[in-house]
Parts: structure tokens; C-alpha cells; sequence
């Protein structure tokens, strides 16, 4: 299931820009792809009264439910990824895959971009200026065209309902939730992108015990801009990957991983180098995983990983 450009979304509008359509078309050669605007936005009524993330997390449901889907995997991007974040702490027997596309948990990470005070600023005083804006400012600005396209899409959003989709962002702090979650997850941010910034991605990719961080380059927010099926590429293999649920002695996306390099003769230090993640991490997966699988040494643990599929 793809959720919403964060605040910006319009399903109608979207397929009308080329490079978007092109993403959704690339992304289900493989895949089904879902695809909803969530209140207040695009095809969706105005929001009537208040909102939270909770309310958000329900429109998630109300798809799933209506499609009668018992697991699905989420790719989430800027604010959107909130929404996923406590949909993937509520719901952990709903999800396989969780992606998180330029997220951020906490409300610092986005306020401290260049301009976000100025640009959310402009939602009320100048809607057209602020179209123009944020759309160049997510898609780049040497997409003219593209941009244009985008930003006429998001006049369409009720601006009383922009107001408090990005009022219940603001106010909402997901980094405590990072920890609950338990399914695998992809957190994928672009190097060059700073709203928000790289920091941001190290943020989720440290709090989520099952994740792991992939850079790309670019300076673009929106995956189809610039080097796409890089991308594209990323998330099908990821998706492809089987989910915590289904792998032996209850191990999960990442401790198969470190136990597939395990296998592969690498030492922890060079485990650590080639996933991202500390020295300190690797030893405590390396020691959850001779535990969970009953090994006393790296040796069984790597006879375990060929035994079952696991070794790289």
C-alpha cells in the first residue's frame, strides 16, 4: 500500500504528472500497488473538526479492511511516514514490509529544514505562492514543468484541511514508537535532500530494531525525480525479501541478515561496516541469534543459516 506524498496527495492529479504515473506504473510490474487519498485531500471530503494521527492510522484501516487484505506491506514518505510509523506499532501481525521514504519521527527533524517555517507560513497567507513553492521544493527546481503540473494538484486540497494536516504533524513525536516495531523495515532516504535532512534517516534507522538504511544520491524528495529505478530497484528487492514472520527461530529481517554475513565468514566488525549500523549493535545481534537459534558458536550459527537458505 502506498500512502500519501506526506500532506500532498491527489490521486487524479497525480496520474496526470508523468513522472509520477511513471513511479505507480513501474513500482506494479511486480507489486500491487494501493493507492488512497486520506481525508481532507484530494478525491476526499474536507476535514469537518479536528484531527490526529490516530485518525490518519484509521483511514489505513478502513482500506485494508474494505479490501479484505490480511497483510500488507506500507511505503510511506515525508510526513506520511508518521501515520505508517504508529500503524506499524499497532497493527504488527497486519504488515510485512514497512518503507520509509525522506521520514522523520520527530517534529525537530522537519522544522529544522531550510525554509519549513517560511513555506508552512505561506499556506495561509499566500496558497498559490506556497503551491508553487513546496512543489518545486519536493520535486526540484529544474523541473519546471513537472512542478507546475504538481502544484496545480495541490490547490486542489482544502487549505483548512493543509492547515491541519500539517498542524497534527507538527505536534506529533513518533520517535517513541520506534522501538515497538517489529517488522522489517527499508528506510531510504536521498543524500542531497534536506527537508529533512540526512540526520533524519539515522534517526529512524537507529530507533527501529528491524531496519535498515539505504542513501541514494540525488537532491529530490519524490523518488521519480531524478534516478528512479534506482529506487524502484530497492524496494522491489526489499519487498522480495521474506518477512520477520515467516523466517526460522523467530529471527527477524535484520539478525538474518547479520547471521547471512555471519556465514559468509565476516567478522563483526566488517558486519557492522557493510550493514551501518555500530560494533555494539552487531554483538548484540550476533548474541540474540546464537541464542534464539540454540548455537554455542559462529560455526553452528553458519551451518543453521545454509541449512536454511540463509547464507549469502
Amino acid at each position: 500500500m502506498h500512502l500519501p506524498w506526506g500532506t500532498l496527495s491527489h490521486c487524479q492529479g497525480e496520474w496526470r504528472l508523468e513522472g509520477c504515473r511513471g513511479w505507480y506504473e513501474r513500482l506494479a510490474r511486480r507489486s500491487t500497488v494501493i493507492r488512497y487519498d486520506p481525508r481532507g485531500c484530494g478525491l476526499s471530503d474536507p476535514i469537518g473538526g479536528s484531527l490526529s494521527v490516530d485518525d490518519l492510522v484509521k483511514d489505513i484501516e478502513a482500506v485494508v479492511a474494505s479490501l479484505g487484505l490480511k497483510q500488507v506491506a506500507l511505503l510511506a514518505s515525508g510526513e506520511s511516514g508518521n501515520t505508517a510509523i504508529t500503524y506499524a506499532a499497532k497493527h504488527r501481525d497486519r504488515l510485512s514490509h514497512l518503507v520509509l521514504w525522506c521520514c522523520y519521527a520527530r517534529p525537530s527533524d522537519r522544522e529544522n529544514s531550510p525554509g519549513y517555517q517560511a513555506i508552512t507560513t505561506l499556506v495561509d497567507q499566500d496558497p498559490v505562492i506556497f503551491s508553487e513553492t513546496i512543489s518545486r521544493i519536493v520535486v526540484g527546481w529544474s523541473a519546471d514543468e513537472e512542478a507546475r503540473r504538481l502544484a496545480a494538484g495541490i490547490r486542489g486540497v482544502d487549505p483548512v484541511s493543509l492547515r491541519l494536516l500539517l498542524d497534527t504533524f507538527h505536534s506529533f513525536d513518533a520517535s517513541l514508537l520506534l522501538p515497538t516495531i517489529t517488522v522489517p523495515t527499508l528506510v531510504m532516504h536521498r543524500r542531497g535532500w534536506r527537508n529533512p535532512g540526512l540526520d533524519a534517516a539515522r534517526v529512524l534507522a537507529a530507533g527501529i530494531p528491524n531496519s535498515r538504511l539505504l542513501v541514494l544520491e540525488g537532491e529530490s524528495g519524490m523518488p521519480y525525480v531524478g534516478d528512479m529505478e534506482t529506487a524502484v530497484t530497492a524496494v522491489e528487492a526489499y519487498l522480495g525479501e521474506p518477512s520477520g514472520a515467516k523466517l526460522p527461530a523467530g529471527l527477524s529481517g535484520r539478525e538474518a541478515e547479520v547471521l547471512g554475513l555471519v556465514a559468509a565468514g565476516r567478522s563483526n566488525r566488517e558486519i557492522g561496516e557493510a550493514l551501518s549500523i555500530s560494533l555494539n549493535t552487531v554483538d548484540r545481534h550476533v548474541s540474540n541469534i546464537l541464542t534464539k537459534i540454540s548455537a554455542s558458536n559462529r560455526a553452528e550459527a553458519a551451518s543453521f543459516a545454509v541449512r536454511h537458505g540463509l547464507a549469502q
